[in-house]
């Protein structure tokens, strides 16, 4: 469980920090929606067994530094980035999905993460995608908006 919380809660929230510097309204505003997101896909896919996360007994409990760490900096990370950057925006939702999908790719080889029931890494993938896209039309309805003015 310390792994948890160092690799999902602690080093995403030193970057935070950073994100905090740079454009801290847009770190405020997002990341609680992005983790509200990640609570619900865990919560779904915890219930239906589709995986489980070291330490295996704590079932659920396990994921929550990545429900409020990894998972919300990582989306307000890709929120600046389609702000700040002048690539398309969903060549880097992609991007953040492929990168992320990657880190639970290594979770399962390391035994860390375990699936059953017919979740597969492709699943994963979408499973990435719907919150990143959601994330991405969530920040285009702020914006119009002028959340961000």
């Amino acid at each position: 469980m310390i792994l948890n919380i160092i690799a999902g809660f602690i080093i995403p929230w030193l970057t935070g920090i950073i994100l905090y510097s740079k454009d801290k309204r847009l770190l405020l505003i997002t990341a609680p929606f992005q983790s509200s997101m990640a609570f619900a896909i865990n919560v779904i896919g915890y219930n239906k067994n589709y995986w489980n996360l070291y330490p295996f007994e704590l079932e659920h409990i396990s994921a929550i530094p990545f429900d409020t760490g990894l998972y919300p900096i990582l989306g307000v990370w890709m929120l600046y980035l389609i702000k700040t950057s002048k690539l398309n925006a969903y060549f880097i939702i992609l991007f953040f999905t492929i990168a992320t999908t990657f880190l639970e790719f290594l979770g399962i080889v390391t035994g860390r993460v375990f699936y059953a029931h017919g979740w597969n890494i492709f699943y994963t993938f979408l499973s990435y995608l719907l919150p990143y896209v959601l994330a991405y039309l969530y920040y285009l309805c702020l914006k119009n908006n002028n959340v961000f003015n």
